[in-house]
């Protein structure tokens, strides 16, 4: 299975004025070039949704159909036997029944720009069958088997994905007679059976591997492509000024930030995930720091409730990862506040950090009255995002493992409260370092979160 690197670029018109302009796919800022007007992207089909444009051609009366693939960038995370295991996936794979279709887009979005898919995008597309969350876990265990790694006997108590971006990505065919072409290039992929053949011939392929413009392949059955289809009038796309709902001064922000900050009233705000969605309003706060020159990283401070583990005090938090201090009474009385970093880093980096943050527990008379006016860094994991990684930060900094692990299964975890606060790190040669948490950030770490 062909992974991708580097970031996919996705074409749009501003609202505004009409202007071309290119997007990162994990954008949700965007900036026109022409008349300067900044806003925030959402969107009405739940994941956002692109295609790739169908090619040029005469015949330009021929029905698109478009083949609908799971996109996903980001961490797995893998709670197995005794160990927190962690695999960066960064992946296209075929999400419909789609007979012929390859099983993974391949290069091809690298090379060509991406569209939204919106209510007047001409065509069809056809639905979505199988959910990202199994189809990433069957990928996981498919890249296992490629690499050579026997089937793993310790049991799997828990999976989950921290996306950096999973979206839906649809690719053009379209069918004449017989025969299904790539509308790309407009090359034949392969014949499709009738219904009469299809009959004949037992066993017949649901689905293929081969790249988009192979010259031999095998059949399938034709009414595949006769639907469930998707209703795409609900794909709206949605443009909102990013200005202050407080004070109505201009967000400050990079264009991939998941939240913004107001650096006239000091207020933050968190893009919506949904279409219609309102901005929301963001406690925000910043720990005092040694050094004003340092670089200030985003943390989400979560308040939770967690069903099936007693992790309500920071006593419990103390006897859970076992610390090598004698818990002390105020500690029982104690609420606990986790702590997950907000931006993007490595999958080991993710748990080390958090479990360095939440046994410091900094409490609100370490913050700041006001923000810093040096540089802080983008929050580039929403905390819908960050949450997925809570039960594997349990598990990673919890002990006895051969106990908890067991219970991650049935754990629930409810988010009470969240605050976004910035936490002061210094540069040291290569590295970010924490000294009051014990916590640093390494040459690769740095980059990653950089997206280098």
């Amino acid at each position: 299975m062909p992974l991708q690197t580097s970031s996919w670029q996705v074409e749009l018109q501003c609202p505004q004025c009409g202007g071309p302009a290119t997007l990162a796919e994990t954008d949700r800022v965007f900036s026109c070039g022409y008349c300067k007007v900044r806003l925030g992207v959402s969107y009405g089909g739940g994941h956002f949704r692109y295609y790739l444009a169908p090619g040029g051609s005469a015949d330009d009366s021929r029905e698109i159909l478009y083949v609908p693939y799971w996109r996903f960038k980001g961490v797995a995370f893998a709670c197995r036997g005794e160990n927190v295991e962690e695999r960066f996936i960064d992946a296209s794979v075929l999400a419909g029944r789609a007979p012929l279709a390859p099983m993974s887009l391949g290069f091809r979005p690298q090379a060509l720009k991406l569209r939204m898919a919106s209510p007047t995008t001409p065509g069809k597309f056809l639905s979505t069958a199988v959910p990202l969350g199994g189809l990433l876990s069957r990928l996981i265990t498919q890249i296992d088997h490629a690499e050579g790694e026997e089937e793993k006997a310790a049991p799997l108590h828990h999976q989950s994905f921290l996306g950096e971006t999973a979206s839906v990505i649809y690719a053009p065919v379209y069918m004449e007679g017989e025969k299904l072409y790539d509308a790309v290039l407009h090359r034949p992929i392969g014949r499709l059976l009738t219904e009469e053949e299809g009959a004949g011939l037992a066993g017949a392929r649901s689905g293929g591997a081969l790249s988009i413009g192979a010259s031999h392949a095998p059949c399938g059955p034709i009414d595949a492509y006769d639907g469930p289809f998707d209703d795409h009038r609900q794909w709206q796309i949605q443009f909102s000024p990013m200005l202050c709902p407080h004070c109505g001064w201009d967000l400050s922000g990079e264009a991939d930030a998941r939240a913004m900050l107001c650096k006239n009233c000091g207020s933050g705000w968190e893009l919506p995930e949904i279409q219609g969605g309102a901005l929301g309003r963001l406690r925000v706060a910043a720990l005092a720091g040694d050094s004003p020159e340092g670089l200030y990283l985003p943390f989400w401070r979560m308040r939770m409730r967690v069903d099936g583990l007693a992790l309500e005090t920071y006593a419990d938090l103390a006897m859970l990862c076992n610390l090598p201090k004698a818990i002390r009474p105020e500690w029982r009385e104690q609420p606990l506040h986790f702590w997950l970093p907000a931006f993007r880093t490595s999958p080991r980096q993710v748990l080390k950090l958090a479990r360095a943050a939440s046994v410091f527990q900094p409490g609100e008379d370490d913050f700041l009255e006001d923000l810093p006016k040096t540089e802080l860094f983008p929050v580039t994991l929403s905390r819908m995002q960050a949450a997925q990684a809570i039960k594997p930060a349990i598990a990673f900094m919890g002990v006895p493992k051969k106990t908890l692990f067991p219970k991650l299964a049935e754990m629930r975890v409810r988010i009470t409260g969240c605050m976004l606060v910035y936490v002061p790190f210094t540069e040291q040669g290569s590295e970010l370092i924490q000294p009051a948490m014990h916590a640093s950030i390494g040459g690769a770490g740095l980059r990653f979160a950089r997206g280098v």
